[in-house]
């Protein structure tokens, strides 16, 4: 699935039969052929062999999956992203064995309205109406593992997950960096709304983690606060630049605020698409947000290396790197080291 086979792909590269390959994965392989099919579907799967006799994974389950822009992506782009977040298990558990990583406060907020959950969690989470901050950040330290998805889920931009008390969120950054913020903003609204048993149909799931999404990102008294009535495209722009978010969420805001009437709304969304806003952020110069998680652990302070982890994970460098959002060894006060596990347990403290 990772790597976008079907089984019958698989199995025509390892010259067996599907059925064959079916037995295998249930039963296991013949004890004389172990240790060569395990050097075959190494080299097939590009996986270490330690991989294929380390602990079973439970991959989670396609028609129980939300994904954004779920409608452009393939079973194939689906498999992968799904199987990626299977093989995120191993990771976290690494971090919770050699780090403190944070506890999740992520509070059940199923019986509430996106907006109401929106502002609930400004509440708690400290923010008041200061404009949000770095949401992989602010989500790190709320316990979500925040992680990346591989090209091979290309058409995947966000999903996320619960594996048991630990929520996942997993970001492609296929988007501009302001539509990579709303992805994940989106990703907290199905974490907080919909991941008990009394959350809503899975029809009104999605226009719901948007609602909440834009709530988080851009509240209303906000809002009210920075525009007039009847403001320029420039005094929306200003506020866009602030916030961090897309000019085509800042004009919806604005005009669901009741800052635009329909004509003036209308007139500036034609603007906007003229100009490549529905796709691109023309101008901008925000970038892509990083993990401090990973930054961290790969610090010299952190001390751990990419081969050092795999060698723990049994994953692959190249799906270590996707999976911490491309973060690389990088020095802090000093040079990177190898080694694995951080002297002390150090505390993976994330700073709002």
């Amino acid at each position: 699935m990772r790597r976008g086979l079907t089984k019958t792909e698989l199995a025509a590269d390892l010259d067996v039969t599907p059925s064959t390959l079916s037995r295998w994965e249930e039963e296991g392989p013949p004890p004389k052929r172990t240790d060569s099919l395990l050097d075959r579907l190494s080299s097939s799967l590009n996986f270490p062999a330690d991989y294929f006799v380390a602990s079973e994974l439970e991959v989670p389950a396609l028609d129980s999956t939300l994904f954004r822009a779920g409608s452009r992506a393939t079973q194939k782009q689906k498999s992968a992203a799904v199987a990626s977040g299977a093989n995120a298990r191993p990771l976290v558990e690494w971090l919770r064995h050699n780090y403190n990583f944070p506890l999740p406060h992520v509070p059940d907020l199923s019986g509430l309205s996106p907006a109401d959950a929106a502002s609930h969690v400004r509440t708690i989470w400290q923010l008041g109406d200061r404009p949000f901050p770095n949401s992989i950040h602010l989500a790190e330290s709320v316990g979500v593992a925040v992680m990346g998805l591989p090209p091979a889920a290309s058409a995947v931009d966000a999903f996320s997950m619960w594996e048991g008390e630990q929520p996942y969120i997993f970001l492609a950054r296929r988007r501009t960096p302001e539509g990579t913020r709303f992805d994940l903003a989106h990703e907290l609204g199905h974490l907080l709304l919909h991941s008990r048993a009394n959350s809503s149909d899975a029809t009104s799931r999605e226009p719901e983690a948007d609602e909440f999404a834009s709530n988080l990102l851009i509240p209303p008294n906000i809002v009210h606060a920075h525009l007039r009535v009847h403001p320029s495209l420039d005094d929306i722009f200003q506020l866009k630049r602030i916030l961090k978010v897309s000019a085509m969420a800042m004009l919806r805001a604005t005009y669901e605020n009741g800052k635009l009437s329909e004509r003036e709304y209308k007139n500036y969304l034609t603007a906007l698409s003229i100009r490549g806003f529905r796709k691109e952020e023309p101008g901008s110069q925000l970038q892509y947000e990083r993990s401090r998680v990973f930054d961290y652990v790969l610090s010299s302070e952190g001390g751990a290396s990419i081969s050092g982890i795999a060698a723990v994970t049994k994953l692959p460098e190249q799906d270590l790197h996707a999976l911490m959002l491309g973060s690389q060894p990088h020095a802090v006060g000093g040079s990177t080291t190898s080694a694995i596990t951080a002297p002390a347990r150090p505390a993976l403290r994330v700073v709002r």
